[in-house]
């Protein structure tokens, strides 16, 4: 597959601070439990405001805005914005 440029993206990293000591305290089922039910949370935000999931993995998850529709503003669309957040402001 041949690479693309975009001359108007932002990537986002994201990871759970703490995540090791976090996580050494729960077992497994609950820790998968607990990294799909926020990496769900990421994906909604994601999916409405234009913004690409890359991958997980681990605790980190890579999103990016800009592509694969450029946007001038894609620095903007990739800050999620949760409840209460007004992106006129």
């Amino acid at each position: 597959m041949p690479a693309h440029r975009f001359e108007h993206c932002t990537v986002l990293f994201s990871d759970f601070k703490g995540f090791t000591s976090f996580s050494s305290s729960m077992d497994s089922d609950t820790l998968v439990s607990e990294l799909h039910h926020y990496f769900g949370l990421f994906d909604r935000l994601c999916d409405a405001h234009r913004v690409e999931k890359i991958k997980t993995i681990g605790d980190a998850y890579m999103c990016a805005a800009g592509i694969p529709v450029p946007s001038t503003i894609a620095c903007v669309d990739a800050v999620p914005h949760g409840p209460g957040h007004d992106r006129s402001a």
